[in-house]
């Protein structure tokens, strides 16, 4: 997943501060042929990730 909004940096990198989230920044281009912006490309959900989530949704 790549994320390009400025207001989800944060959140993310809470998530890949706490080990919950593999994340980096990188330079993308819009797909339809924007100019090139910082994105936070979400590369994987962690195994403890994974936990949250399972436990999360058995609430």
């Amino acid at each position: 997943m790549i994320l390009t909004d400025d207001r989800l940096f944060e959140d993310i990198s809470i998530l890949v501060r706490a080990g919950l989230l593999i994340a980096t920044m990188q330079v993308v281009v819009e797909p339809l042929g924007g100019l090139p912006l910082p994105g936070l490309v979400v590369e994987e959900v962690t195994q403890l990730g994974w936990l949250v989530i399972r436990s999360k949704t058995k609430m």
